[in-house]
């Protein structure tokens, strides 16, 4: 083998073990990191007027965290990004054959939170930052409940029962409840 060809060869070997994502990388990136959303809905307001009252309510501003006092900061600075986030780490993964389902599935549950957040929590996050009334907005935060929490059960259902096989067939020890 001449140098060339053995060059060509090493670069071609090093191009393909370095592009692709493990198993591992495409279950947590897919599946795993839905987690981050356990609290959606009524869980996830109490949580924040628990952190506001304790003026801890996160706000993001050029990648450095600081607090805020208003739900909508916390929403558009810091829970829209992190959906964000999630949303382009799913699509940067290359989807295969054994993957496109995963992908698909978990594109699915992080949408439905992105556009929950924009539209739902926007308006409840609006309503609390206004003082409107305490009875207003709990029946708003009930309707989102109703509404949308067994939609995204649904939703990461569906992910879950493509993900254990996935995690089954890669020898990824995991756990679904």
């Amino acid at each position: 083998m001449n140098t060339k060809t053995f060059l060509l060869f090493f670069i071609g070997i090093t191009i393909v073990g370095c592009s692709g994502d493990t198993p591992d990388s495409y279950f947590g990136k897919t599946t795993l990191n839905v987690n981050r959303y356990f609290n959606f809905g009524k869980r996830d307001f109490t949580s924040m007027q628990q952190s506001r009252k304790q003026n801890m309510l996160i706000k993001l501003s050029d990648s450095e965290i600081g607090y805020t006092e208003s739900y909508v900061e916390h929403i558009e600075t810091y829970l829209i990004p992190l959906i964000n986030e999630d949303i382009k780490k799913v699509k940067d993964l290359k989807p295969t054959t054994d993957t496109q389902e995963l992908i698909d599935a978990s594109l699915e549950v992080y949408t439905f939170i992105q556009q929950s957040y924009e539209t739902d929590y926007m308006a409840i996050a609006k309503m609390m930052d206004a003082k409107e009334s305490q009875n207003k907005i709990d029946a708003a935060i009930e309707q989102l409940q109703a509404e949308k929490a067994s939609l995204l059960n649904d939703k990461k259902n569906k992910l879950y029962f493509i993900a254990k096989p996935f995690a089954e067939k890669n020898g990824i020890n995991a756990e679904f409840r």
